[in-house]
């Protein structure tokens, strides 16, 4: 589900349940149309082929990150604080961050710590829930997060030239 930055969605007592679409005043005035915005998508525990073959087959296109440890809870810190304070500069107008689903689930839903030291029996049960996210999001393997992205909109034309940017 995209999310307008800061938009926070209320339960019972006022307790924030997480991010929602609704209406969101950006740190800065918007200025490119809706269907002229970039989109940025960063990638966690996937490494590109290391070179292009110009004649014959590719033997690989892309890999899983060995390094890559979602379980680490530095490794969820980091990933969640990604999507959390984002410079202005960066003019961020949405962002679809698979890691607040999860962590508004553990939190707010039942009551358990982020982050996990369960962290990919969590991330299966969210999974179960979340099928759109979920298999838009995170690259899964036998019940474990391999890999996962994360989508930004930001406020600048995909028309503007690299000196504009």
């Amino acid at each position: 589900q995209w999310a307008p930055l800061g938009a926070q969605r209320l339960g019972a007592g006022g307790r924030r349940l997480g991010r929602r679409l609704g209406p969101y005043l950006p740190a800065f005035e918007v200025r490119v149309p809706r269907n002229r915005r970039f989109d940025v998508v960063v990638l966690y525990g996937i490494l590109s082929r290391k070179s292009n073959s110009l004649l014959g087959p590719v033997d690989e296109t892309w890999r899983y990150d060995e390094a890559f440890e979602p379980s680490n809870p530095w490794a969820q810190r980091a990933m969640f604080g990604m999507c959390e304070n984002l410079p202005v500069e960066l003019r961020v107008v949405q962002a679809r961050c698979w890691i607040h689903e999860l962590r508004s689930r553990l939190v707010y839903g039942l009551s358990r710590p982020f982050p996990s030291r369960t962290f990919h029996e969590d991330a299966n049960e969210w999974y179960g829930s979340n099928l759109m996210s979920g298999q838009s999001l995170t690259w899964m393997d036998n019940g474990r997060v391999r890999a996962c992205r994360f989508e930004f909109v930001v406020d600048v034309s995909f028309l503007a030239g690299a000196d504009a940017i």
